[in-house]
């Protein structure tokens, strides 16, 4: 199903979600704008020993540290190279605050429920376990992210294991 302007324009407020557009190799993700808590520029990530392997290390905002993971090698793709155009997306994630590294911030946008589509099963691929819906606007596909399932528990054991505060 594809949406046109005239389409988009007839939903009521119910039935639409606003979304954080980002950048990940060129592709379009999304996270529900509700589960942000504010999106940064790339600043000093301070490296910690003994962090998990997708995790960059941690950044100090307003004195508290946050945990920033590289969601790019969380999806199993390559991890992202930093440069001025990066962006940190911190968001609530079980009872912490983490960054998400993203290459970008596209926009954000207002996207009808009856548009988000269910992730078609994709065998073998890692990443689709964090998928929660797909969104085709137009002539654009929107991967829409599933933030619960970022972190397994095992994972927010590991964030545990390094102290930082609880929200």
């Amino acid at each position: 199903m594809t949406a046109n302007i005239d389409n988009l324009l007839s939903f009521s407020l119910e039935e639409v979600s606003q979304f954080l557009i980002f950048l990940l190799e060129g592709k379009e993700y999304a996270v529900n704008i509700l589960e942000v808590v504010e999106v940064i520029r790339l600043v000093p990530i301070v490296y910690v020993p003994s962090a998990p392997d997708y995790m960059n290390g941690i950044i100090n905002i307003r004195g508290q540290a946050i945990p920033v993971i590289d969601l790019k090698y969380k999806l199993g793709l390559e991890t992202t190279e930093e440069n001025e155009n990066n962006r940190i997306i911190i968001v609530k994630l079980r009872n912490y605050q983490v960054g998400m590294l993203v290459e970008g911030i596209s926009e954000i946008l207002d996207i009808p429920h009856q548009l988000l589509q269910s992730v078609p099963l994709m065998a073998g691929a890692a990443e689709a376990k964090y998928l929660k819906h797909i969104a085709r606007l137009e002539n654009r596909f929107i991967i829409v992210l599933s933030l619960d399932k970022i972190l397994s528990g095992i994972e927010t054991e590991e964030l545990e294991s390094l102290q930082l505060p609880l929200i």
